[in-house]
């Protein structure tokens, strides 16, 4: 069964991500075989229209573990100075 455990590794940030990419919405859409979609989008009222700018995928048990993580960082900002990472062991790869 799949399982969470914070992990202790090194990070590398690429120098195209280094400064993110701009998001005012998300979606989660359904993808094949459990997996989920996570589209970060912009939307603009005006124009009517909303664009991806970044899609992920994730196994649908990942979602509580991302739930969980925004979830303690809103309610307790300060412990958002040291981001930890959660690392998610399931079927990886799985298409």
């Amino acid at each position: 069964m799949p399982h969470t455990a914070d992990a202790d590794c090194q990070i590398v940030v690429e120098g195209e991500v280094q400064l993110g990419t701009f998001a005012n919405a998300f979606r989660v859409v359904e993808a094949v075989g459990g997996d989920c979609f996570l589209d970060f989008l912009v939307y603009s009222a005006h124009e009517e229209r909303a664009t991806v700018r970044a899609r992920i995928r994730v196994e649908r048990e990942f979602l509580t573990s991302i739930c969980e993580v925004l979830s303690d960082t809103i309610t307790h900002p300060a412990s958002s100075a040291q981001p930890e990472l959660i690392a998610f062991w399931g079927q990886v790869g799985k298409v």
